[in-house]
């Protein structure tokens, strides 16, 4: 992985990949921040806090950074998610 977020891998750059999935009939949105350079990369799954006060994303990008494929998505209810 590059130090400078200016020289990315062109082959490979970092990306972010929205999602749509299903609990119960409800629609849940989220965003997959995948990491830089040919994988496989490890995945983490990033919980946010109460809707309104924090969903984390510095974090998300942080481990993004670190060659983590980290996943994020609003609970029912929370974010544009329905529930």
């Amino acid at each position: 992985m590059t130090e400078d977020i200016n020289f990315w891998d062109k082959a490979f750059p970092p990306n972010m990949t929205p999602f749509v999935f299903q609990v119960k009939g409800s629609n849940l949105y989220g965003i997959v921040y995948v990491a830089e350079e040919k994988g496989p990369h490890p995945t983490a799954l990033v919980l946010h806090g109460f809707p309104g006060n924090e969903k984390y994303l510095d974090l998300a990008q942080a481990l993004r950074r670190a060659g983590i494929n980290p996943v994020f998505f609003g609970y029912r209810g929370a974010w544009g998610s329905v529930g």
